[in-house]
Parts: C-alpha cells; structure tokens; sequence
C-alpha cells in the first residue's frame, strides 16, 4: 500500500508539475489526505493556498492529522458535497481528484460543471475508465455505480481535453484508471476569496 501510495502521488504529482505556474491547488475527495500529502512535497512550486476537502466530516478531521504528522501545516480542509462547493468561481487555479468522482454514476456532466466553476486553469482527472476496461471491470463498475463516460462527456460539454489516456498505476486492476486533463480559459487574476457560502 505505502509503496502504491508513493507511485499514485508520484504520478499526480508529475502531470501537475507540467502544467506551468499556479498559486492554488486543491483535491477533492481527500479523504484522509492520504494521496495529498504524497503529492505536495512532490510539486515543484509551493502553492500559496493548498486546499482539501471531503465529504466525511471524521475523515477531514484525520486528514488535518495526517498533514501535521507530514509537517504539512498551511492546508485549507473543510467538509463540502462535491456538487455543491462553498467556493467562489474561478477561484483555484488546478483543481485535482484521485478516484473522488468515481461512485456518482449518472452524475458525469453535474461534477464536471461544477470543478469548471471553481477551476481556473486546469481540471486533472484520474479516475476509473468504464470505456478502456475489459469485460470483467465494466461488470465490476457496472455493479458498484461507477461514472461512465467521463471524457465523452467533457467533450460534449465543449472542453477543452488536452490530454486522455490509461494511467499504469491503478491499485485495482479491476477498475483501471485515465488521466484526463482539461485546460481551462482563464480571465483574470484567480479570486483571492476563496470560500463562499454554498
């Protein structure tokens, strides 16, 4: 496990560090921060606002103390529904997630709309690929309620996908992982208010 951890973190990390300048990151679905606090000292700029948040209220709060364990200490985490964000547009410039849209079946183009709101620069998304699986993985997904489709649908919603493609560092080889990253346009400084009533 700790040694998927530091190949799964490695491999965010890598396709974020590509993206050029930001200022803001955030993860969703950081859960205990397991995965974000691998990925932040692998970043190659220090993020002035690193920003977490889950929907489990406990596993936050585990969160907050696994990042000091880190001696990560400057993290903004909060409990939040994924759909419904108490953040400001356009307020982070890399939004992220590890596998956090993957159980809202059905839901594809409501998650995207909202990682767009609150996205400035970029949306990097590696979660499990319904299209690319075999026969045995789509049964798999099918059962548990998994997304589908979600490339198709940020291409339908006139994104901007710079980048789709099997990741190799799934944990599960019954639920096989993408990268997709959306490159946003940008207008402006990023919002400084971060927060903002849901």
């Amino acid at each position: 496990k700790a040694d998927f951890t530091q190949k799964y973190s490695q491999f965010i990390a890598d396709n974020i560090n590509k993206l050029g300048e930001y200022d803001s990151i955030m993860e969703i679905g950081v859960g205990e921060a397991s995965t974000f606090a691998n990925v932040l000292p692998k970043l190659n700029s220090n993020p002035k606002h690193k920003i977490g948040f889950d929907i489990s209220w406990s596993r936050v709060k585990y969160a907050e103390k696994y990042l000091k364990s880190k001696d990560i200490n400057d993290c903004l985490l909060f409990q939040a529904d994924l759909f419904n964000m108490p953040l400001t547009d356009k307020s982070v410039d890399i939004v992220y997630s590890a596998a956090s849209i993957e159980p809202n079946g059905g839901r594809e183009a409501e998650a995207l709309r909202e990682l767009v709101r609150v996205a400035r620069k970029y949306i990097v998304l590696i979660e499990p690929d319904f299209e690319l699986a075999d026969q045995k993985s789509k049964e798999r997904m099918t059962r548990h309620g998994y997304i589908k489709g979600l490339y198709e649908t940020a291409l339908k919603m006139g994104l901007e996908v710079i980048e789709h493609k099997l990741t190799n560092v799934a944990f599960n080889p019954l639920n096989p992982e993408s990268l997709t990253i959306i490159k946003l346009e940008q207008h402006g400084k990023s919002n400084e208010n971060i927060l903002a009533c849901p």
